[in-house]
């Protein structure tokens, strides 16, 4: 398992250098790309969608996004436009790590292979879903359970399921409160639903 655990730690490694050369450059559409959303209409959707995609791999601040979508198309709207681009980047990362498996497996031998096989097969769906709240981890994560057996529609659904609350959250307060501190108290409320599915997962698992 310590080679999974090593292909975890340089992906993780990789998104956090892309977000610290971003920050270092002070890219406008990577720090914060909520400017380029605020004419609304389609056009804005589609390029909001595709933010959200390109958090995969770039470092995009998917919470002001996903805030800006409430702030730009209303409630519902943003939380459809944030759920689409949210649920097409973690499918996106599945699929890169499903189709890396053939190399990585190289590397791997096939007791590890099993072992983590089993881990996700028990821990697999409460993980995702917990981590897509949490930037990098989401990322890296979504790559990871391509690579280690998880379904596709297991990632779908773990992915609707984490990410639901996360965007209804972040889209409420783009609409009625777009202001640094409302946006600060979202981010712990979404980091307060990933530790409640965290327990209801322990819990439902340790069941069994």
């Amino acid at each position: 398992m310590k080679k999974y655990l090593y292909i975890f730690l340089v992906l993780s490694a990789f998104i956090l250098f892309t977000f610290f050369i971003a920050v270092s450059f002070e890219i406008p559409i990577l720090t914060d790309p909520a400017f380029i959303l605020k004419h609304g209409g389609i056009t804005a959707a589609l390029i909001s969608i595709a933010l959200l995609i390109s958090d995969i791999i770039l470092p995009i601040p998917s919470s002001i996004v996903m805030i800006a979508n409430g702030a730009v198309f209303g409630l519902w709207a943003g939380v459809m436009v944030s759920m689409t681009g949210g649920v097409t980047a973690s499918l996106i990362g599945f699929f890169i790590g499903k189709k890396s498996t053939i190399y990585i497996n190289k590397y791997i031998t096939a007791v590890e292979q099993e072992q983590a096989k089993q881990l996700m097969k028990k821990w697999g769906i409460a993980i995702l879903i917990i981590s897509r709240s949490i930037p990098i981890l989401a990322e890296t994560l979504s790559i990871m359970a391509g690579a280690t057996g998880v379904s596709s529609f297991q990632m779908l659904l773990a992915s609707i399921i984490g990410l639901l609350p996360v965007a209804v959250l972040y889209a409420y307060t783009g609409v009625y409160a777009a202001d640094l501190n409302s946006a600060l108290w979202s981010f712990i409320i979404v980091m307060s639903c990933a530790g409640i599915f965290w327990i209801i997962g322990k819990y439902t698992f340790n069941k069994k």
